[in-house]
């Protein structure tokens, strides 16, 4: 997914032309500060959350949280 960020379509590509340092403080950063379509989606339903009522996790259509799935629940309870 990374590669798709930086606009390459071969991760291997990618991998090829940047220093394993570029790689980690990539990655580093990502800790802080992730990106990605999913990234956008959810700050998109925390908008929509917060014009119709609701949580955001109601407005993330592609995602079915089940009952105790704590990776969904964290990632709405950053936006609550």
């Amino acid at each position: 997914m990374m590669a798709l960020e930086f606009g390459y379509v071969n991760p291997i590509e990618m991998l090829h032309q940047i220093s394993r340092d570029q790689l980690y403080d990539w990655m580093a950063y990502y800790q802080i500060q992730p990106f990605g379509d999913q990234r956008r989606d959810m700050r998109s339903a925390q908008v929509a959350a917060s014009m119709a009522g609701g949580k955001p996790i109601d407005f993330m259509l592609f995602l079915e949280a089940e009952e105790g799935d704590s990776e969904i629940e964290s990632i709405a309870s950053l936006f609550q």
